[in-house]
């Protein structure tokens, strides 16, 4: 009686082994059949549509928020408001890299590195920080605050900018172009052209 009972115990736990891996294969296997279908109509969207690429900016720079929860955001359209009252005493910071600042920057903005020589004189002014979707200018932002700074990091960045018709500047020229890091980024607007190596 005792050696039937083992090998009963030892067979269900063989049946339960059996079972585990079969949901985990049919798991595994949903994982996979969900995966195929979302890139299938992930590919269905023309991303040349201009209410396509707003749609796609404004998921990346809501996941960009969503993962730095931490740091304060500014709206492109609000952060234009702001730049055009009289009481405007703000920085605007390019975290973005020199290639990408070469071509065009936020108008009145101030490159990083240059900021960064100089921050000292600004601990008492609001900061905005920007790149190209929020990630590089959330980290930079965090950066700041942990130093005694008052930032805020516009989400979405430049395509956000860009969404709202805002315009760019190239030493003193206004412009509409804008450089990105690789072609995957360049998810303009219509009317602005993006820049890649």
């Amino acid at each position: 009686m005792i050696i039937f009972h083992r090998n009963a115990t030892k067979e269900r736990s063989f049946e339960l082994e059996i079972v585990k891996k079969q949901e985990f294969m049919n798991n595994k296997q949903m994982k996979k059949i969900t995966l195929i279908t979302l890139l299938f109509l992930v590919s269905c969207i023309n991303p040349n549509s201009y209410e396509n690429k707003a749609k796609i900016v404004e998921s990346m720079a809501t996941s960009v928020t969503m993962e730095n929860k931490d740091i304060p955001f500014i709206e492109a359209k609000d952060l234009m408001f702001k730049m055009t009252q009289k009481s405007y005493d703000s920085i605007v910071v390019d975290a973005r890299s020199e290639s990408e600042q070469l071509v065009s920057m936020i108008p009145g903005a101030v490159p990083k590195h240059v900021f960064d020589k100089n921050k000292e004189n600004f601990k008492d002014k609001e900061i905005f920080t920007y790149c190209t979707i929020g990630a590089r200018s959330s980290a930079y932002a965090r950066e700041l605050i942990k130093n005694g700074f008052k930032a805020t990091s516009l989400k979405g960045g430049v395509l956000s900018w860009a969404q709202a018709g805002g315009i760019f500047d190239n030493g003193g020229v206004q412009t509409k172009k804008v450089k990105f890091l690789n072609d995957a980024w360049n998810i303009l607007p219509e009317g602005y052209e993006g820049v890649t190596p």
